[in-house]
């Protein structure tokens, strides 16, 4: 590994060498040396430098083929494409999705022809990496898509409707929104995620349809973005999702309630103190005292919960600690549920949020039970 290291950071003096150790016995060998010619990326390549990657691409041996296709997609030389899109009909489907992989990076009309035709592939990989690299590159066309979007596998329906949401096309709200009536609840999930990263005024109507939606995350979903895009039917949207049967899209109802400075939100606050579910009942009447409310209705709520089983509800608060940060009026429950009953995993969640609160509270827990935790960039595909 040291030496491969040390070749890769040569560079193009290493190359020659390199390009002679292609014709070893050694397999093994042979896949390393080609692996490295590729993790050196050369941005002008001599024909020299190409040619005998083009060559590997016919090695008898697969991990030679594998690693060869994988090397030409590093390295930006044209004569890289009628070889590679050759390697995609190899009898290997590591080299077929390597092949297809290091294509998705190019944009040529050869490509996109190929990467609509990888969509309908029997192997799961290689569709999900044609969906992403149309995505990447920047082309669309609807047919391919609408292909997809009907295949049984719902993996490929999930992955198809996670890249059109993020090809910023107004034409892919049409697919989106046959997506959101998807019989898979996670595609839905997703169509309706994705319809939310398009800011065009023709999502809003979809958005107010997914309300109706049977699972309660598509719910809450579309509850939110309508808010966000400051609607003016969102007051009346989240009035009738304050009676929603799911506790989850009543807590996000409630909670962009407290955020619309608006006087009507006061109303469905109020009745909202009715609630069944303790912490939505607090949550309300915390709003209303924020606001500046007096009712001794609020009072009586606030007094309750503080006369109750606290313990009882401070251990709720831990157990599902996720669902409350950001909710505004819960970040001193968070901090006692962090200081009573967290642990290191908590604590380093709380020092990820946007919140200072927990973020200070995550410190000072940590230096207070020996942990060191820091901050770390998290991502999500």
């Amino acid at each position: 590994m040291e030496a491969s290291s040390t070749l890769i950071k040569i560079g193009n003096p290493a190359v020659g060498p390199l390009i002679d150790v292609l014709k070893n016995q050694n397999s093994l060998v042979r896949g390393k040396a080609t692996w490295i010619l590729g993790e050196i990326q050369i941005k002008e390549p001599r024909a020299v430098e190409v040619e005998p990657l083009i060559i590997a691409l016919s090695n008898k041996d697969e991990v030679v083929r594998r690693w060869a296709a994988d090397a030409l997609g590093k390295i930006n030389d044209p004569r890289r494409i009628e070889p590679l899109i050759a390697a995609f009909k190899d009898k290997d489907e590591m080299v077929r999705t390597h092949a297809i992989a290091s294509l998705g990076k190019i944009k040529d009309s050869r490509v996109t022809e190929l990467l609509n035709t990888a969509l309908k592939d029997k192997n799961p990989a290689i569709r999900k990496i044609a969906v992403l690299s149309l995505n990447k590159i920047g082309v669309f066309k609807s047919e391919p898509f609408i292909a997809a979007l009907k295949n049984k596998d719902e993996k490929v329906r999930r992955q198809t409707v996670e890249a059109l949401g993020k090809t910023n096309d107004f034409r892919a709200i049409k697919l989106l929104v046959v997506a959101i009536k998807d019989k898979d609840e996670i595609v839905r999930r997703k169509a309706i995620s994705a319809l939310a990263e398009i800011k065009d005024p023709l999502v809003v109507n979809p958005l107010i349809s997914a309300l109706q939606d049977k699972d309660e995350v598509v719910r809450a979903i579309a509850l939110l973005e309508l808010v966000k895009r400051n609607d003016p039917r969102s007051i009346n949207f989240l009035m009738v999702a304050l009676k929603d049967k799911s506790p989850n899209v009543r807590k996000e109802a409630v909670s962009a309630l407290t955020v619309i400075k608006d006087s009507r939100v006061v109303k469905p606050l109020m009745t909202t103190l009715n609630d069944r579910n303790e912490i939505i009942k607090y949550m309300a009447a915390q709003a209303l005292k924020d606001m500046g409310i007096q009712d001794s209705r609020v009072e009586a709520v606030i007094e309750s919960k503080k006369n109750k089983d606290f313990d009882a509800f401070i251990r709720s608060v831990a157990r599902d600690y996720k669902s409350y940060i950001g909710k505004r009026g819960m970040e001193k429950d968070l901090i006692t549920a962090l200081n009573t009953y967290g642990n290191v995993v908590m604590a380093e969640d709380f020092l990820h949020s946007y919140d200072h609160e927990l973020k200070d509270a995550a410190r000072k827990w940590a230096e207070t039970h020996g942990y060191a935790i820091e901050y770390k960039r998290r991502g999500i595909w």
